[in-house]
């Protein structure tokens, strides 16, 4: 099989959690895309499930955003996504009852993130005990509101700050007309000023499209070096010529919703490859880099099922297959920044960084 060889890139750009199509922008938002761990959070008609991205610097070393005691931060859905659940699943904090917890939700829910999967800022902690902020719901106004019960921080769990949530919004449906909706999300002061506002526009597809998700939960952290379990893999550092520390894994779907199994990760060039199927091109994957760097390479697969998706796992009654694709990156031979950005033919787009040190 013959393919075209990827022309030199060298692009600077930041990476934003899952890393799809950035659409309508302003102010607090920077983009909202599909939940990682699902396959149709972002389809007409199906169960909500969508990840907001705020508008900071996703680097986990630059700060994120911080929520005083008593303040709130208010996400308003148009009047088209409807929570009308027929199994009747409460608006609960995660943790908050036993009905509410991960790979067993029973509810809708939502958690504040610091910038990459399945690290939350947890809505307890330890989970269930000493809150730090609670989930409502505004019915009026269609509003999910996140309300700090401590100084949202980082702290205990340590970390960059609030850089994203996720809205798992279980019991709500998303429109049934396709297209674009913009959705608001506002920071309110103790007295209830609005301090801060922006809103993003969520694209609603007619039908499942094929997906790349970051995930972290198969990465069991370092207790040695006081690294937590599911650490930042969108961002890593490494020396030049050398491998990047952690693997990059992504849970993968096919157009239909199935674990996308039997994936392959060739190189083409020393700027990229493809991603194969059964010797059949479904995607591509692109290295920008520093300039006149030589050797970077990045190699994967196959990719294999899992029996459940993360987080949401047994919540719709049975458990929902994935594809787990593992990649390594390896530096190439100039210090400076990697980026390496995987898309489906047809679908969604993920983009991983490594800092790449002299090793001399």
């Amino acid at each position: 099989m013959k393919f075209i060889i990827l022309t030199t890139v060298s692009l600077c750009f930041v990476a934003a959690l899952a890393a799809s199509t950035v659409h309508a922008q302003t102010g607090l938002v920077t983009s909202i895309a599909k939940a990682p761990v699902s396959p149709d959070g972002d389809v007409a008609g199906a169960v909500t499930d969508f990840v907001i991205n705020l508008a900071v610097d996703q680097d986990p070393a630059k700060p994120g955003l911080k929520l005083a005691a008593g303040e709130n931060i208010r996400v308003t859905l148009p009047g088209a996504f409807v929570f009308a659940d027929p199994k009747g699943r409460p608006i609960n904090d995660l943790f908050g009852a036993k009905d509410c917890v991960p790979t067993m939700l029973k509810c809708s829910t939502g958690g504040l993130l610091q910038g990459w999967p399945q690290h939350p800022i947890l809505p307890s902690f330890p989970p269930g005990k000493e809150p730090q902020y609670t989930f409502s719901y505004d019915k009026e106004a269609n509003s999910v509101i996140f309300t700090a019960v401590k100084d949202i921080d980082g702290v205990p769990l340590p970390g960059p700050g609030l850089k994203a949530m996720h809205m798992l919004l279980l019991g709500f449906t998303n429109p049934e007309q396709p297209g674009g909706y913009p959705i608001r999300v506002s920071i309110h002061s103790v007295d209830g000023a609005e301090r801060a506002a922006g809103v993003g526009k969520f694209m609603i597809r007619p039908a499942i499209a094929p997906s790349i998700n970051i995930t972290s939960v198969f990465v069991p952290g370092d207790k040695n070096g006081g690294n937590p379990p599911n650490p930042n893999t969108i961002y890593q550092k490494t020396t030049t010529g050398a491998i990047a520390p952690m693997p990059w894994d992504f849970l993968v779907w096919d157009g239909n919703g199935n674990a996308y199994e039997g994936l392959e990760i060739v190189s083409e060039s020393e700027t990229g490859g493809f991603i194969l199927h059964n010797n059949t091109k479904v995607g591509t994957v692109t290295i920008s880099t520093p300039v006149g760097a030589t050797g970077q390479s990045v190699s994967g697969g196959p990719s294999v099922t899992i029996p459940g998706t993360p987080l949401i796992g047994n919540s719709f009654g049975a458990p929902i297959p994935a594809g787990r694709l593992t990649a390594i990156f390896t530096a190439g031979s100039k210090p400076g920044r990697y980026f390496t950005t995987f898309a489906f033919d047809g679908g969604n787009t993920a983009t991983m960084v490594v800092d790449v040190l002299d090793d001399k």
